[in-house]
């Protein structure tokens, strides 16, 4: 292994140029997520058919 004597917080500070867009992207899903399933209410899940299939 190339980099076996780095330390971690060196190895992150060489790896963050690379990775930045994949934790921009996690983020902006995770937020979008989060604001998506806050508007949902209990009605609506009542009457969700996929929390409630057969109707029963």
């Amino acid at each position: 292994m190339p980099h076996a004597n780095t330390s971690f917080l060196s190895a992150l500070t060489r790896e963050i140029p690379k990775a930045w867009p994949f934790f921009t992207g996690i983020g902006a899903v995770g937020v979008a997520v989060v604001y998506a399933t806050m508007g949902i209410t209990e009605a609506d899940k009542k009457a969700s058919k996929f929390v409630n299939p057969g109707g029963h």
